[in-house]
């Protein structure tokens, strides 16, 4: 019975993540694949760089590197649509946690 109970307790406390990755690659393709598709892409970076749920592990700094900068109001740059932020925050926290969760795992 007490194993059950940590289990219970494991289950309740485990992240409840407000996006999944196909909501962070939607993300990623309607404000960043105009200017970091393969085709064009600024800065050097192509946003098939972490087209894979693999790339959370691999690729673990240029997904919070590219967070940091849709936190910091970077990107979008000035001019181009931005998210509103209910979206960048959830957006935020699914990488943040997706890549604490990959590296745990």
């Amino acid at each position: 019975m007490p194993g059950m109970v940590w289990l219970l307790v494991l289950v309740l406390a485990a992240p409840a993540y407000a996006q999944s990755f196909a909501d962070s690659q939607r993300f990623l393709k309607q404000y960043c694949e105009n200017c970091h598709s393969d085709a064009a892409h600024a800065g050097g970076f192509r946003l098939s760089r972490v087209s894979t749920e693999a790339s959370l592990l691999s690729d673990a700094a240029k997904w919070l590197s590219l967070t940091n900068r849709v936190k910091n109001g970077e990107m979008p740059p000035k001019g181009s649509p931005a998210p509103p932020i209910e979206e960048r925050e959830r957006f935020e926290e699914y990488v943040h946690n997706a890549v604490r969760a990959q590296a745990c795992a």
